[in-house]
């Protein structure tokens, strides 16, 4: 098998792909080894063996749709008793572990939020790893998604194999007793965290922990984000960089130093790797570096020359059939694509003699080469971020990494000198990431995409593939021509809307409040009436969660990098919670209001400030914006109240006739059919169903055939009134809800259009 276990490897990917995509793709892998057998390049074990990889793993790796119809009965149970399988993540606001139920062996997700104080560690000290626990509370399923391209949570928990989760409301509902023998290497992870941070600064006690113990939640919010729009995230991630220095500090300090021969150094190595791996988390991208050491050691002291190509192959496998969930592991997949990419370029590598140029050379491969993936995974991509990482990967891989390494294992130093070197880290890296910040300030012109076809996936990595052969050849001139054709490839797929006669108006799930986005065909705008948010009754200020989570989530997925015009039906926060959001993103084009909007002076200073127009618009006026156009219907006077000050407006797109009513009561709602002939083929209703709005009198007039009414599912005002859906349906108008359908699309080309709903209901 020497030579061939990358083949069996690929089988088994194969079988990744297939169980992931849902379809069987055994006679693509039979036609291809075939074929590698009958050109003499494949032996008929490897064949065979091949062959029982891909059938084994198309069996034994789980397909989420499949756990997903399982999880759909959820039985009321007061007690659940099981044991603890992840180390729980203890925090100031927050307590999360697994926990392994006894009787069924199914997985649950325990929460725990603080309703008041921060949570003590002393207070959580009986929840550790391997604990046998008795947790008193109601199971139930994970929220899922609601919006195109939001975070789906409940997704997310079922490829890690929980199926349902339980929300506990005190820590006196949580009884454990026991824990693990690794649990104490848990322990002292947590120790070394604390130690950092006494010794050093809290600056760089967070990259210290984040680069060296996999530990990232000390690191600011905005250098994750910025981290990840440039796709420097790996970075974060413990990688087969960490181990290599790990293993390089052991050897200088039991070689070079006489303590030990390298025979018995190598000993150490294979003990402590596996200590090292739990410290750093144990995330996927630690357990693949570390396993590809140890296999190397114990198959060298077996005198058995192995490549490096079948040593990551078995990894692989062993790694799939110790848990095969890590198939949807994002750092799982990104870890052995970037590492078998790196080998397979080891010719081109080892042709450069420049450690740096090396350096660079693996940057660029691994930002290639996982691609598509991060478009899937994360619906954006910097085109200067290959740049940004040439730079950025080896300062971090020659200077950073290395020295927080040093400053932990040398934290024993008197403290004069530790701060010193301390000192001298934060200033070289806050210019550092300031310069990255920059960058991000002056250059960010991204590209967005999001679900790609398995056809972009082929063509890409075989056209990358040719560019990269090309290259070992020597051959400069076509690997130009490879790669400026996989930069055509991924621009002409971004700029697919932009030649598409396909347009939208879409319904957002914000809970309690409004966002409309309308999609012109051709992209020749794009439009938003409304920007809510939730908000804290405590302060009445609104939070940013639903423009981070759901609006600019969908924008990504969509390809939209900028809204030409944002109306503003009136001032309440679930109308327009999120524009301030927005406006710091830039992606504001204009924004327009009634002439009776009362604009706050923060809010005006900030549109100034990123030099956006506002426009106040009055009632009967006809406003075209590129090629579309609305007429302005209220409000035609200053009623004093926002709720009846709301901006409504009447609009043709996509071959229906649309009013949008912001919240108006019945009062606006018969003048406005006093003074226009109006028809309305789609109504937004006013005020989220409530029985202040939708007069009879004035729905009948409209005619409709659709109602749109966004409202929070079980919300405490009681919308949608249950007179208001009566009348509707009375007048034979089919009414889509977010709290029970979650996002709404009428999607259309010409005058054809139909209705989707994101939870299908």
């Amino acid at each position: 098998m020497k030579g061939y276990w990358h083949i069996v490897a690929l089988s088994a990917s194969i079988a990744v792909i297939s169980v992931i995509l849902g379809k069987n793709l055994f006679l693509f892998v039979f036609l291809w080894l075939v074929f590698l057998y009958l050109n003499q390049r494949l032996k008929i074990i490897p064949f065979l063996l091949s062959i029982c990889s891909f059938l084994f793993f198309l069996v034994y790796l789980p397909a989420i749709n499949l756990v997903a119809d399982t999880s759909s009965e959820i039985t009321s149970q007061n007690l659940i008793l099981g044991k603890i399988i992840e180390y729980p993540a203890i925090q100031s606001n927050k307590i999360e572990f697994i926990l392994e139920e006894m009787d069924s062996e199914e997985k649950i997700m325990v929460l725990y939020f603080p309703q008041n104080d921060e949570i003590k560690t002393e207070e959580a000290s009986h929840i550790r790893y391997g604990g046998f626990c008795t947790v008193k509370g109601e199971l139930e399923l994970p929220q899922s998604a609601r919006n195109p391209g939001e975070f789906d949570y409940r997704e997310f928990l079922l490829t890690k194999g929980i199926t349902k989760q339980v929300v506990v409301n005190d820590l006196t509902q949580i009884e454990c007793e026991g824990a693990s023998f690794w649990h104490r290497f848990f322990s002292l992870r947590i120790q070394l965290i604390r130690q950092a941070q006494e010794n050093i600064s809290d600056y760089s006690a967070a990259w210290v922990s984040a680069l060296v113990l996999g530990d990232d939640s000390l690191i600011d919010d905005h250098v994750i984000k910025l981290f990840q729009d440039w796709g420097l995230s790996h970075i974060l991630a413990i990688s087969g960089l960490h181990i290599g220095i790990v293993v390089g500090i052991i050897y200088l300090l039991l070689i070079k130093s006489n303590v030990m021969t390298k025979e018995k150094s190598e000993l150490i190595i294979l003990f402590f790797l596996p200590v090292y791996a739990v410290l750093a988390g144990g995330e996927p991208s630690v357990l693949r570096a570390c396993s590809m050491v140890l296999l190397l050691l114990v198959l060298r002291r077996l005198k058995i020359n192995v490549s490096a190509l079948d040593i990551i192959s078995i990894v692989f496998i062993v790694l799939l059939l110790s848990n095969p969930y890590l198939i949807y592991h994002i750092g799982f997949q990104f870890s052995f694509i970037v590492t078998f990419g790196i080998i397979l370029s080891r010719n081109w590598l080892s042709s450069v003699s420049s450690r740096t140029y090396q350096l660079l050379i693996i940057s660029f491969i691994s930002q290639m080469i996982i691609l598509p993936i991060q478009f899937n995974y994360f619906s954006i991509f910097q085109p200067l971020s290959i740049l940004v990482n040439l730079v950025i990967v080896p300062y971090f891989s020659l200077f950073v990494i290395p020295f927080m390494f040093f400053l932990l294992l040398f934290s024993f130093l008197p403290n004069s000198i530790l701060q010193s070197f301390d000192a001298v880290f934060v200033g070289i890296h806050l210019r550092v990431i300031g310069v990255v910040e920059w960058i991000d300030e002056i250059l960010y012109y991204p590209l967005y995409l999001s679900d790609l076809p398995v056809w972009f996936f082929v063509l890409y990595y075989l056209t990358l593939h040719t560019a990269l052969f090309f290259v070992e050849k020597g051959c400069l001139k076509e690997a130009l021509t490879g790669f400026i054709s996989v930069s055509l490839l991924i621009i002409g797929y971004a700029a697919i809307p932009y030649f598409s006669d396909d347009g939208s108006v879409t319904m957002l799930d914000i809970g309690q409040g409004d966002a409309f986005i309308i999609e012109l065909p051709y992209r020749k705008g794009v439009f938003m009436i409304d920007a809510g948010a939730k908000f804290s009754f405590e302060d009445m200020q609104p939070s940013p969660s639903v423009y981070q989570r759901i609006i600019k989530p969908y924008l990504r997925a969509n390809g939209i990098h900028h809204i030409d015009a944002l109306f503003l039906t009136h001032e309440d926060i679930d109308h327009m919670g999120s524009v301030e959001f927005m406006l710091d993103a830039g992606i504001v084009g204009a924004v327009y209001v009634s002439d009776y909007f009362d604009i706050s002076t923060s809010l005006l200073n900030k549109m100034e400030d990123n030099n956006i127009p506002i426009y106040r618009l009055t009632a009967g006026e006809l406003i075209t914006i590129g090629d579309q156009s609305f007429t302005v219907l209220g409000p035609s006077k200053d009623r004093r109240k926002s709720n009846e000050n709301s901006l409504v407006l009447h609009a043709e797109i996509g071959g229906k006739s649309w009013l949008f009513t912001g919240d108006i009561s019945k009062t606006e709602e018969l003048e406005i059919i006093n003074d226009y002939r109006l028809n309305a083929d789609i109504i937004k209703i006013a005020h989220h169903g409530s029985d202040t709005s939708s007069d009879p009198l004035f729905l009948e007039s409209l005619q409709s055939e659709v109602a749109f009414i966004p409202v929070g599912e079980n919300n405490a005002y009681g919308h949608p009134s249950s007179e208001v859906i009566h009348r509707l349906e009375e007048l034979g108008v089919r009414v889509f809800r977010t709290d029970q359908h979650g996002a709404v699309q009428y999607n259309f080309s010409n005058k054809d259009g139909y209705f989707q709903t994101f939870l299908g209901n």
